[in-house]
């Protein structure tokens, strides 16, 4: 089994539809597609579970949450599993946040074409400023840096660097996410508890 995934939904190479057939392809019987603060609702498994007859599909998602320790905000992602989103608050939140981090986004890329004024603002025409992804790993890939000079490319790579990205809430705190995938009958475990480098 592998109950962690992410697909192109978020952060992911494969399809859904992709990531089944490779499982079936080599023999694991039962899978969870995570997304990054994405959630594919049941109806959304029927297309992605024809693409494997042997492979058993669990819904999931990996929420981003906050929890505060002396007074230090700690990032811990939480997995959700099994989640029936009735009433659609469930969404609502992922909607909410996903609608904070493009916020962020935009002012994040407004801010690197206003203090490097030769780019042209159309390298972000078609840019999903909501993707899950670090926003300087996304913008890089936008940009063709061999149409720049030396110096250009410097410029950019400084804001790229020294700039830091500000979101306003597009995470949860733990306990507010905990409640809320219990909410949808859903169950919840920690995504990678090593790094957040806590103890017990």
């Amino acid at each position: 089994i592998d109950m962690h995934i992410h697909s192109t939904n978020s952060d992911g190479r494969m399809t859904p539809e992709q990531i089944v057939q490779e499982a079936e392809k080599t023999g694991v019987s039962l899978i969870s597609i995570t997304d990054h603060d994405t959630y594919l609702k049941r109806d959304g498994w029927k297309s992605v579970s024809l693409a494997g007859k042997k492979v058993k599909l669990v819904p999931g998602a990996e929420l981003s949450t906050d929890y505060y320790l002396d007074g230090k905000k700690v990032r811990i992602h939480l997995l959700a599993y099994d989640v029936i989103d009735k009433n659609g608050e469930f969404q609502k939140e992922l909607d909410r946040m996903r609608s904070a981090r493009e916020s962020g986004n935009i002012e994040y890329a407004a801010g690197l074409i206003k203090t490097c004024s030769f780019l042209d603002p159309s390298i972000f025409d078609g840019f999903d400023f909501g993707q899950y992804g670090w926003i300087k790993k996304l913008i890089r890939s936008q940009i063709d840096f061999s149409g720049y000079s030396q110096s250009q490319q410097e410029q950019i790579n400084r804001y790229l660097e020294e700039q830091k990205a500000v979101y306003q809430k597009c995470t949860l705190g733990i306990e507010q996410g905990i409640e809320l995938v219990k909410a949808t009958g859903g169950y919840t475990s920690f995504a990678h508890p090593h790094e957040t480098k806590l103890g017990y």
